[in-house]
């Protein structure tokens, strides 16, 4: 039995179309025997008819070709696959079968692909299972505007489809990650014997469904039935019916789907409510004296000519434990008597056409109360721009009036990676004091550093910063207030200070060590190096052997790939949208980055750090200074320390890395300049001199935080009590002010040729230069590692001077482009150089 059944969450929509004509009033079946063509004998005993004579209106080879030349038609191609634990096959002997099925049933639904009556504009529309992807291309190419995506369990579409469709691999029993309210229809059919919650599956179609959207589904009975022949109880057709029960039974999934109005009970259940069920009768031969049912017929037992054994095998031998032999002898002894036109065999194929319950006062209201409501919203919506570019405080501040309306534009630019460059230019246009957004002002501005960040411990943080809570609790960097943070920051602090840096500087040196002999090896093989994966390998290797006193290893991992970036670039992903979304997103962006990549790398990285620093707490001792022990002794909470190495972990693992990877380009696109460097370095080592010291290593370093953008954009803080005033403008408490390292290390008149990397300018740097720059952020809330990682760059470049790494080096890329994000990445994850090998 077949049950196609278009239902809809609002028949205010219940427009015919071309495709869907009405459909019946609720309630009603066409049930009526079907009228037995005059040539054929019901019941006839020696009726050994094949499937298809040579006399019938379509033969075998004549079906293959309609099939083939309709499927050529809708853009159609054949492909292999490999099967799946679905009961049935998915080869193409299966496949084909399928495909003449679609056939018989378009035309026992009055040549339409559906029932449903979605009218003449669908926008999107899910094809749930949808096997060989027929039905959902010949619904793209009547429907070429709207959006059509079929999902199966199984690969085995074509790759030439109309380019309105996507095929997606995915499991209707698993959550469903498309937005609720979402699609105008979805269709499902055959799905029998493969679903373990009907329930909970058109549950799902409710809630994915738009308001007024439609829902149909088409479910085939195993059991074949007949209105002019009486069969025995052992008939086989009993004995097929009877094995597939038994067979879902045994494996938790009905094939008795269509019997005791079960379908209609789960769709009652999952909200939908007045279901129209129509009944039709699929022949299974040309026995019909209606031609269109005889064509249907024909088309249906050839489709079971060629899958048959397809649909049996598994259930009878896998599920039910039959023999081979026994499966194959009771197929061949079905196949015989499907065969027999004198049977008058059929499926019963049921459609429903559920609703929801408010459709008839959604139907009534949707010319009034919708366009009042629509009408409202947009003046609501008028009313709050015109209040925000007239009346607002911050009203007079200079800035394009889409900004003072909404933050919207800005998201745009951050999604495509350019938020940075697009302020700058408007500070271009609108001068130095910048609105953004209807609360947020941008300031490019060296001298605005010192009363946000600076002045009385600076203005307190954003709730932007709580993105970077890890595990649901804040971190010494990610908490908003002075106060929170003391306890933390004091019990650290003394590591940071540069005398201890120093004294165990060879710490960092035999990291360092290690990653000029890493790059050496790679070097050799006579391939580019990405050089990134190895700067961030000696940043994180160089932050664990000195804070934690245990070197993750990262260096020594023998992978294109450090183990740990997945974790990195997770968070990186979670602060794009720093400036724009609620600070709670982003423990919540974290989870759900965690659930939705269970088996990928980025799971396998996330617990690879949770074991490296659950470790390293765990292990903890007493007075060992180092920095879980630190904490610890303030007794901070162990889950809590835990968060705080993953945190350092993330820091010194990304910005380090960018940082040091963007000099080793700079100094290969400037041979000069590493000339100079490297012969700074040879005159302190003539004179057994620090190598770190020299003026002009000091000034590669900075020029290259300058330029390398690590974290590009503006540091966001809350205008306290008062208000706070600053070149004329007046902003209330509450006010988001920030400044970012993108604006200030570009601006010309600070820095001239600022695009160039030029360190000789800091060899006598002035009094705005040093004013300008905010690699590491100003005042209390700067970056607490800024003299660790300072440390780094200067030794790391330091000594690949010292041994001339970059001798006959080149880079490879012409420029290095980035997504300007809160910490910024490159496009590509990618910073080559080219040794010689």
């Amino acid at each position: 039995m077949a049950s196609e059944s278009p239902t809809t969450r609002s028949p205010a929509a219940a427009t015919g179309s071309p495709a869907a004509g009405s459909h019946p009033a609720p309630g009603a079946e066409v049930s009526a025997p079907v009228e037995a063509d005059d040539t054929v004998e019901p019941g006839r005993e020696d009726d050994a008819d094949s499937a298809i004579d040579s006399n019938s209106l379509l033969s075998t080879e004549s079906l293959s070709e309609s099939i083939y030349e309709y499927r050529r038609i809708h853009g159609r191609t054949y492909q292999a696959s490999k099967t799946t634990e679905y009961w049935a096959p998915n080869d193409d002997q299966q496949n084909e079968g399928l495909d003449m099925l679609h056939t018989a049933l378009v035309i026992m639904q009055n040549d339409k692909l559906f029932l449903a009556p979605i009218g003449d504009n669908p926008k999107r529309v899910l094809d749930v299972a949808t096997g060989t992807g027929i039905w959902a291309i010949d619904f793209a190419d009547q429907y070429p505007g709207a959006e059509v995506i079929g999902t199966d369990i199984s690969p085995i579409q074509p790759s030439w489809i109309p380019p309105n469709l996507k095929f997606v691999i995915d499991d209707c029993l698993l959550d469903w990650t498309w937005p609720e309210d979402h699609f105008d229809f979805i269709h499902f059919r055959s799905l029998y014997g493969s679903i373990t919650d009907w329930g909970e599956l058109y549950k799902k179609a409710f809630r994915h469904l738009k308001p007024g959207g439609w829902l149909q589904d088409l479910e085939m009975d195993v059991l074949l039935q007949s209105d002019h022949v009486t069969f025995p109880e052992k008939h086989i057709y009993k004995t097929w019916g009877d094995a597939f029960a038994k067979g879902g039974e045994a494996m938790g999934k009905i094939f008795t789907i269509t019997r005791d109005h079960q379908m209609r009970d789960y769709m009652e259940a999952a909200g939908f409510e007045d279901i129209t069920e129509v009944k039709l009768k699929t022949p299974t031969h040309g026995w019909p004296k209606d031609k269109r049912l005889q064509q249907a017929g024909l088309l249906t037992q050839a489709c079971l000519d060629q899958s048959l054994e397809g649909l049996a095998m598994f259930v009878l031998t896998m599920v039910l434990q039959w023999t081979k032999e026994e499966a194959l002898t009771f197929v061949a002894e079905m196949r015989g008597e499907s065969r027999k036109k004198s049977n008058c065999a059929y499926c019963l194929t049921l459609d429903y056409v559920p609703t929801m319950a408010l459709t008839s006062v959604i139907a009534g209201w949707s010319a009034s109360l919708a366009t009042t409501l629509a009408c409202l919203i947009t003046l609501a919506w008028v009313c709050r721009c015109l209040y925000r570019i007239y009346l607002h405080p911050l009203a007079g501040i200079p800035g394009p009036r889409l900004a003072a309306c909404t933050s919207l534009w800005l998201a745009w630019h951050t999604y495509v990676g350019d938020e940075c460059t697009a302020i700058f230019r408007l500070h271009e246009k609108y001068g130095p004091v910048l609105r953004v957004a209807p609360n947020d002002i941008d300031i490019a501005d060296g001298d605005a550093v010192d009363p946000i960040y600076v002045q009385h411990g600076g203005f307190q943080k954003t709730q932007a910063y709580s993105k970077f809570d890890i595990d649901g609790h804040s971190t010494i960097f990610s908490t908003q207030t002075l106060p929170a943070r003391a306890s933390r920051a004091k019990a650290v602090v003394p590591l940071f200070s540069t005398s201890s840096i120093r004294n165990s500087q060879s710490i960092l040196s035999s990291v360092i060590d290690q990653f000029i002999a890493r790059i050496q090896r790679e070097g050799h093989k006579g391939k580019p190096v990405n050089v990134l994966n190895l700067t961030r390998s000696m940043a994180l290797d160089a932050v664990s052997a000195y804070l934690f006193q245990e070197q993750y290893g990262a260096v020594s991992e023998d992978t294109s790939h450090m183990s740990a970036s997945p974790f990195v670039d997770a968070y990186v992903g979670v602060g794009a949208f720093f400036n724009l979304l609620p600070g709670w997103i982003g423990d919540k962006l974290m989870q759900l980055i965690e659930m939705a990549s269970s088996d990928d790398e980025v799971a396998h990285s996330m617990k690879a750090m949770d074991q490296y620093t659950g470790g390293l707490v765990k292990t903890a001792m007493s007075g060992s200074g180092s920095y879980a022990s630190r904490l610890l002794e303030r007794s901070i909470p162990r889950d809590q320390v835990q968060v705080e190495l993953k945190d350092l972990c993330f820091a010194g693992t990304d910005s380090t890395g960018m940082n040091m990877a963007m000099i080793l380009w700079y100094l290969c696109k400037s041979p000069e300049k590493y000339a100079k460097l490297r012969e700074e370095i040879l005159g302190k080592m003539d004179k057994d001199e620090d190598i770190t010291t020299g003026p002009y290593l000091r000034g590669v370093v900075r020029e290259g935080l300058r330029l390398s953008w690590a974290n590009p954009i503006r540091l966001p803080r809350l205008v306290p009590e008062g208000g706070w005033e600053y070149r004329g403008h007046l902003f209330p408490p509450g006010t988001s002010v920030g400044v970012a390292a993108f604006q200030l290390h570009q601006d010309e008149k600070v820095f001239p040729d600022a695009q160039r990397f030029l360190p000789e300018r800091w060899l006598q740097p002035s009094d705005q230069m040093l004013t300008n720059f905010f690699a590491f952020g100003k005042g209390n809330r700067a970056c607490i590692a800024q003299n660790l990682g300072t440390a780094e760059l200067t030794l790391a470049t330091a000594k690949v001077a010292q041994v001339d790494l970059l001798r006959g080096a080149t880079a490879v890329q012409g420029s290095i482009d980035i997504l300007e994000w809160f910490n910024s990445r490159v496009k590509g994850e990618q910073i080559l150089i080219q040794f010689p090998s």
